[in-house]
This record gives structure tokens, sequence and C-alpha cells, in this order.
């Protein structure tokens, strides 16, 4: 019998008891594979402090329960672009961080209409991150798509390529921008960890998931001052941390940050560690299961 002929269900149960490594190559045999695979294809989602991202994790959530059934970890990566208040000041980061856009800064008015057009690219970017940032859109979206993942057991909280390697100079928004995400997790001006943080434990709280690791990568405890001062969240805090077992608090000092422009090694600062694993102790009152 061709696989053309059999039935839907029987193609995602074949791929289902596929290694996850196989995954990918299954997808390459034949169309009705490929779709079936698919499904089973996401076992982390990776999410990006935008909107686009933040709507792919809602679609996710709202209409494909096989995808999301799939999916067992979670890496939300909040970095913002810096703020730049002028054309100037963005041509210049442009400038700096990006060597294949250094051809776009010099030369005829076609040249500099296509830089005016990332210009904008960048500022659509910076106030969808504001609106983010200052409302609890974060919250929702990640509540349905946590709602829809019953296998999640993961969580990671990165800032400024802590924890793991970051992946934002992919993500096509970043890319349209053509500007560095903000690259000093340690400092309280980047708010994307912040509200990143708080949002995603009130919807895991909300729901009641069960984390087996928690990441926090960058989250700084001036950050977690914050949260103190919100009831919601100390409550949130409390209620996740009962169930994680693995909890990975990672910092770094601002000097290494600023010889590292990629942001790609590991080393955590271990005493800034042990001060963010001690607030976060008592921020959940002393529930972090050993």
């Amino acid at each position: 019998m061709s696989l053309l002929a059999l039935p839907q269900e029987l193609l995602s149960e074949i791929a289902f008891q596929c290694r996850s490594s196989d995954i990918p190559r299954l997808r390459l045999t034949c169309k009705p594979l490929y779709h079936a695979a698919t499904d089973h294809f996401l076992k982390e989602l990776k999410l990006y402090l935008t909107k686009e991202s933040m709507g792919m994790a809602e679609q996710i959530g709202t209409y494909h329960p096989v995808l999301a059934d799939n999916i067992q970890s979670c890496w939300f990566q909040a970095d913002r672009v810096p703020f730049l208040g002028s054309f100037a000041q963005w041509r210049g980061e442009v400038f700096r961080g990006f060597e294949s856009f250094r051809s776009l800064l010099s030369g005829d008015l076609r040249e500099e209409d296509t830089l005016e057009s990332r210009y904008q690219q960048y500022v659509r970017l910076a106030d969808d991150q504001r609106d983010l940032c200052s409302s609890d859109a974060i919250s929702r979206q990640l509540y349905t798509l946590f709602h829809a993942c019953p296998n999640l057991k993961a969580l990671w909280l990165t800032l400024g390529g802590l924890g793991r390697k970051l992946t934002t100079h992919r993500h096509r928004p970043y890319l349209s921008a053509a500007c560095v995400p903000n690259q000093d997790p340690l400092r309280k001006r980047n708010q994307g960890g912040v509200v990143a943080f708080q949002q995603s434990i009130l919807a895991a709280a909300k729901l009641n998931v069960s984390l087996h690791t928690l990441v926090l990568a960058g989250i700084g405890h001036m950050a977690l001052n914050e949260v103190g001062s919100d009831h919601r969240v100390i409550a949130a805090v409390a209620k996740v941390l009962r169930t994680v077992r693995n909890l990975h608090p990672q910092v770094r000092s601002p000097e290494e940050l600023s010889g590292e422009p990629n942001s790609s090694r590991m080393g955590p600062d271990r005493a800034e560690s042990g001060i963010v694993e001690e607030h976060l102790k008592l921020l959940g009152n002393g529930n972090l299961v050993d």
C-alpha cells in the first residue's frame, strides 16, 4: 500500500513513534509525511520580544493543538533594541554593529532610501516592544500558548545571550531593522527581561504549570527588586517555584559584557547568581524544591 493511501491519523502515529532526530528526514520523504511529521517537529519554541513572535505563540496555542502538544521547552529571548532617538543615531549603530550594512552608509539616493526604509522598520520594532512592555499582552498570549502545551517542562528567560547564544540576529524584525538587540542585561534600563519574567511567571502560575526547569539568564537581583513591589508576581513566583527541580540563574559582570559584543560565552558571575537565587527563594517564601 502506498503512503498516499494511509489515513492522516496513521501517518501522524508513524511520526510520533520516530526519534526527534529523524523527524527532519521524515519530512523529506513525501508530501503526506511532510505534513504529518511537521506536527511533531517542534520540541522547543523560540520566542522573541516582538509582536510577530508573540502572535505566533498565540496562534500555536489557539489553532495548532498537535504542534503545541509536542512542545516541551519554551525559550523566550527578551532582548530589546536600544533606544535611538534619531536617524543619525540609528545609522551610527548600524555602522558599528552590522558589517554587512556598511556599504549602505554612503552612495547615491537609492541607497539612502534603503537606509530610510530600514530605519522605519527599526522605529516600528521599537514601538512594538514598548507596547508589549507596557501592557499585559505577553501574559495573555503566553497563557494561550501554555494552556495548549501539556508537556511543557522547561522555561528559559534570557537576555543578552546569557545561558545560550542568542539567535535574535536571525529573527526577521531584527534583520529588517538592522539593529543589534540591547547587550546590557545587568542594567535596569533593559526592561525586556523584567517584563518577560513577570508576565511569563504570571501566565504559568495562572495555569498551574509544573515546570521541571526554570532558567533565568541575565535577569539580575536589581530587576527582581521590581518584582518585590508587585504582590501578584510574588504570589506567582511562590506558586511556580514549588514545582521547579532545576533552577538556573545566570548573570555576568558589566566588564565581561563590554569585552564581548557577541555575548557567546557562558561564565556566570557566581556572586551575582547566588544573590539572584537567594532572592528567588525569598520571593517564593522558601518553597524552592531541593
